[in-house]
């Protein structure tokens, strides 16, 4: 596998990354990414809006005993924040 620098972070992440957009399911996911790890690719692209917001929850089991050989991208979507009197009604 082939590493580039991480801008100047000193993180080198592998020049194959993956979306994380698009599981078509938990088991799918911990079987793709493990594999993904087991081949070098240590670079993952996830948001909350991907698979119907399971994208993140599934991504972080599927590598919860391998936390430390990804590095994430992230991304999140604008929500309308609720307003004071929406939050007392709840």
């Amino acid at each position: 596998m082939i590493y580039r620098q991480f801008g100047h972070s000193g993180v080198k992440v592998s020049a194959i990354s993956f979306g994380a957009m698009r599981w078509p399911s938990e088991e799918a996911c911990f079987d793709i990414v493990n594999r993904g790890l087991d081949l070098g690719i240590n670079y993952v692209d996830t948001s909350t809006g991907y698979c119907a917001g399971h994208s993140q929850v599934w991504t972080a089991r599927a590598v919860k005993d391998r936390r430390d050989e990804i590095v994430f991208s992230d991304k999140s979507a604008f929500a309308k924040a609720p307003t004071a009197d929406e939050v007392r009604a709840t």
